[in-house]
């Protein structure tokens, strides 16, 4: 069999966006913000998988400058309710 392992990493930019390991720092996201941290892994047929933490969920109720999330999820929120 052959070995596995997971990656944990991050985004400085914010949300991960990109294919391969480009603009990936180690680790959990450091305020630990919601949608910001990233674990990738090949299952044992060699598909490769990325998981998404969720620390707080997305409700009716977020606002601009909350905390919890990153300024791009605030920015996608922004966009989706705009008009």
């Amino acid at each position: 069999m052959a070995s596995r392992s997971a990656s944990l990493f991050h985004d400085p930019g914010g949300v991960f966006h990109r294919i391969g390991a480009r603009g990936r720092v180690g680790g959990l996201n450091p305020q630990r913000k919601s949608y910001a941290s990233y674990a990738s892994f090949s299952d044992p047929d060699g598909n490769g998988w990325v998981v998404q933490e969720v620390t707080a969920r997305l409700s009716g109720d977020v606002e601009r400058g909350d905390l919890r999330f990153t300024s791009e999820v605030l920015d996608a929120i922004d966009r989706s309710t705009a008009g």
